[in-house]
């Protein structure tokens, strides 16, 4: 028996799932380490996501889901999250609607301070992002941590 959602309650869900996940991201990033907090939450996402990779416009699929974070993020969230617990809080939530991410992490001195940031990419698109973000934050080649929405 098949079971379709409507877009607005699809999006309800995922505003609700995203709401959950900030602040148990936050806490695991403390807890265990950013990279063991990623790879935890691919695992759950893999078990959790039911559908093959998607076909079609993951694109703008994608940066649906990311309004849809951002949004979760800043107004239900308790504690707004920063740009890494929200881009990991992205990709699981990418993962398991079936959309294949990338999470970048970069830096940059700017008037002699060192700035960090995390952000999350389909493809070549940077998602709640300025599109130069690669010019400005050199991203870290070690840490790309790329993901399959299987």
């Amino acid at each position: 028996m098949a079971f379709f959602l409507t877009d607005n309650l699809r999006s309800a869900l995922i505003t609700a799932k995203a709401t959950v996940v900030i602040p148990v991201v936050e806490l695991w990033m403390r807890k265990k380490g950013v990279r063991h907090c990623q790879l935890g939450l691919l695992r759950l996402a893999s078990l959790f996501s039911k559908r093959k990779k998607k076909r079609g416009n993951c694109k703008a699929e994608a940066e649906r889901v990311a309004q849809l974070v951002n949004r979760a993020n800043s107004r239900y969230s308790i504690y707004p999250a920063d740009c890494l617990a929200r881009s990991l809080a992205l990709q699981y939530l990418l993962a398991c609607e079936g959309i294949e991410s990338e999470l970048l992490l970069g830096a940059r001195t700017l008037g002699g301070q060192f700035e960090a940031h995390a952000w999350v990419e389909v493809g070549t698109t940077a998602l709640l992002e300025e599109e130069y973000v690669r010019e400005v934050y050199q991203p870290f080649e070690f840490l790309h941590g790329k993901q399959s929405g299987k």
